[in-house]
């Protein structure tokens, strides 16, 4: 099968949306014929070169980018066979499709995230998209199915009024041979200053619904009572300052470290060195809630613990007592029972991340994912 996903966030761009893109072609390509159309970026080639599709990329100027986008659909779906495009987010890959679909014929499929479609008036990109409403929801009904990756995605999708039987929730996964449990190299945990500490770890963007806060404040409690603990915060992000000052407010500046961005590599090592991945994720506005979180998955896969908070699509991410605890992410008190049961007790630690390892290989990988989507490109639609 010839499938081309369209996509507009992607390498050498970080993010969940971009792994989703990159994670699904490389799963896809084991067995079929994948092409990445997306735009051009600096360093492009490093990715492009060493994965085993092709990708093509277009000038990265708005609207002559939507123009060669145009151009270049047309010529793979007429000339080379692609009769199944993926497009990556509704705005503008949907809408372009969606379009693109009057003249000629082929089938398309959108997938659904959670702020890439809840949109609200912060930006004037989001102001233009808030007003193209009804034609997102056109775009939706109109494609062959909505790929939501989570429940919670799913059902934002039919209060806006998108038909409940066009949508298949197919979750993201982990990367089960990166993402493996083991010691991190002597050389990493000089290079972070590691040794003799026990971390709890966050690897997300500095977004304020992500809540990093959250742990901040109940960091002092944690650390009176566990006097060798640290918290390592991997990722950048608009809320930095406001962290920064609410460490420095707290006086934890020796005890909260501001990684920023790390190579995969590193990411991997990090989880391999925490006690506790936490991520309580809270939703504040449209744009600004966990869809997904799939650092909570790729946690999970190195056999830790994973603490994620009650909201967004976190519930697809984490398996409530089995691979980690949902907690309220507006409760400090709650946080803090949770990291003192786990910091307090080894053996219940291992035996979690031993669970959660086993429940992604059979539930969360990306093989399980692609296998889903193509179950779905291969259907044929039920006749009334």
């Amino acid at each position: 099968m010839k499938i081309l996903f369209f996509a507009i966030d992607y390498r050498p761009l970080l993010g969940g949306i971009a792994t989703y893109t990159e994670e699904l072609a490389l799963s896809l390509s084991k067995d079929d014929e994948i092409v990445v159309l997306a735009p051009w970026m600096k360093n492009a080639h490093l990715y492009d070169n060493k994965n085993p599709f092709k990708t093509v990329r277009v000038i990265n100027i708005w609207a002559l980018r939507e123009f060669m986008f145009i151009i270049y659909l047309f010529y793979y779906i007429v000339f080379r066979g692609y009769k199944k495009i993926l497009s990556q987010v509704w705005f503008p890959c949907g809408l372009i499709t969606y379009f693109l679909s009057f003249f000629i014929r082929f089938d398309y499929y959108c997938a659904a995230f959670g702020s890439d479609y809840l949109d609200d008036i912060t930006t004037h990109k989001r102001r233009i998209k808030y007003r193209l409403f009804p034609l997102k929801i056109r775009t939706f009904n109109a494609s062959k199915k909505v790929l939501a990756i989570s429940n919670y995605s799913a059902d934002r999708l039919v209060e806006m009024g998108v038909k409940k039987e066009n949508i298949e929730i197919i979750t993201p996964g982990a990367d089960i041979k990166k993402f493996i449990p083991g010691n991190p190299s002597e050389q990493f945990i000089t290079k972070y200053n590691l040794k003799n500490k026990r971390v709890i770890l966050t690897v997300a963007r500095l977004d304020l619904h992500k809540g990093h806060d959250l742990v901040i404040k109940v960091l002092p409690r944690v650390l009176e009572k566990f006097l060798d603990v640290y918290y390592y915060i991997v990722g950048e992000g608009p809320e930095r300052t406001y962290l920064e000052n609410l460490v420095s407010e707290r006086n934890l500046k020796e005890r909260v470290i501001f990684v920023g961005y790390v190579s995969e590599e590193e990411m991997i090592e990090f989880y391999q060195t925490c006690e506790i991945f936490v991520m309580p994720s809270r939703e504040i506005r449209a744009d600004l809630v966990e869809g997904f979180g799939i650092t909570l998955v790729e946690a999970a896969a190195c056999e830790k613990v994973a603490i994620g908070g009650r909201s967004g699509g976190v519930i697809n991410a984490v398996f409530d007592g089995t691979s980690g605890i949902l907690i309220d992410p507006q409760s400090e008190e709650e946080l803090f029972l949770v990291l003192d049961k786990f910091l307090s007790d080894k053996e219940m630690r291992k035996q979690f991340g031993i669970q959660a390892r086993k429940w992604v290989e059979k539930e969360r990988t990306w093989e399980v994912s692609a296998s889903k989507i193509k179950e779905v490109m291969l259907s044929k639609p039920k006749k009334n």
